[in-house]
């Protein structure tokens, strides 16, 4: 099986993310509407539409660099124990 890479599903995860602050969406139905009924200027939809991307990119941006930050990856120890079965009692048993 193919092992992951710590970068696989950040662009998911945005976009994930993106679904989850839906609540901008309605300022922005709100300013189209009132864009198509009194004339209102249509590029002040495109700055609660740039807040929305930006607001979920960086909230993205915290929580991967977040979980990067705490994958340490430690060598395998060795099995010292003499009292504990090794790998090579197991064999046989499949």
């Amino acid at each position: 099986m193919r092992q992951g890479r710590k970068s696989d599903g950040f662009f998911l995860c945005f976009l994930i993310n993106f679904a989850f602050r839906f609540r901008w969406a309605f300022l922005i139905v709100i300013l189209l509407i009132l864009h198509f009924l009194f004339n209102f200027p249509l590029w002040l939809i495109f700055i609660p539409l740039g807040l929305w991307i930006i607001h979920a990119f960086m909230v993205t941006l915290v929580l991967f660099l977040g979980n990067k930050a705490g994958n340490i990856d430690y060598p395998q120890k060795d099995n010292v124990n003499p009292y504990s079965k090794k790998n090579g009692d197991y064999e046989g048993f499949e």
